[in-house]
């Protein structure tokens, strides 16, 4: 994943959607938001907590809701970013003429989703019986479709083990040092415990084997 230090240096390595995008961010940033930069893409977030994010895809420009799923959206103007997405709704622009058709919708939704963050809304919980992601790990991979492919083809087994794991910090902050630091295991599909040197004699755990002395 590229870094960018800010959203402009993240505009200027874009090849598509110049128009598009450049309309969009002219209404995010009106919000009045806190503008950065996480898992490579332009994000606003309200007193720390993540509102909103700017994406490309192959085929268009979309906005994405982290708190999507609290919108009230009866004209289905949202859409789900995968199959395993609880939290986060996005809404897509193919061409600037979209931009423009939607942009009251658009800005409808951000004064809501700017309304939910402030009264902290969250989305429900899972029941009982389901894996509780930490939000964390689920901000991430709505952020970030790859990683999120990554996660959900992994065996059961070692996504709880990343999510216990992330989740057993008892701050964000410490919740995100975890998430960053198994961000690699994920991506390639490693559980907690795996080895990820090839070098174990015990597979797939690591053992330390491979670091003892013949």
């Amino acid at each position: 994943m590229k870094r960018y230090p800010d959203v402009q240096a993240w505009l200027a390595d874009q090849t598509r959607f110049i128009p598009e995008t450049e309309t969009l961010l002219s209404v995010l940033r009106g919000t009045g938001l806190d503008e950065g930069i996480k898992w490579g893409s332009p994000t606003w977030s309200d007193a720390g907590q993540n509102v909103a994010n700017l994406g490309m895809r192959k085929d268009r420009a979309v906005v994405g809701f982290f708190r999507g799923a609290l919108l009230a959206d009866p004209d289905g103007h949202l859409e789900t970013p995968g199959e395993h997405s609880r939290h986060v709704r996005t809404l897509a622009f193919a061409d600037l003429d979209a931009v423009r058709e939607k942009t009251p919708v658009l800005e409808a939704f951000l004064a809501e989703a700017i309304a939910l963050t402030r009264a902290g809304k969250k989305v429900p919980r899972l029941a009982p019986d389901q894996l509780e992601l930490p939000d964390e790990l689920v901000d991430r991979m709505d952020a970030d479709p790859a990683f999120a492919e990554s996660f959900w083809g992994m065996t059961p087994g070692r996504r709880r083990g990343h999510a216990l794991h992330i989740g057993g910090a008892k701050t964000p902050k410490g919740r995100a040092s975890r998430l960053e630091k198994c961000a690699e295991r994920i991506l390639l599909g490693k559980g907690i415990h795996d080895c990820i040197c090839g070098k174990s004699k015990r597979m797939p755990r690591c053992d330390g084997s491979h670091s003892r002395k013949a």
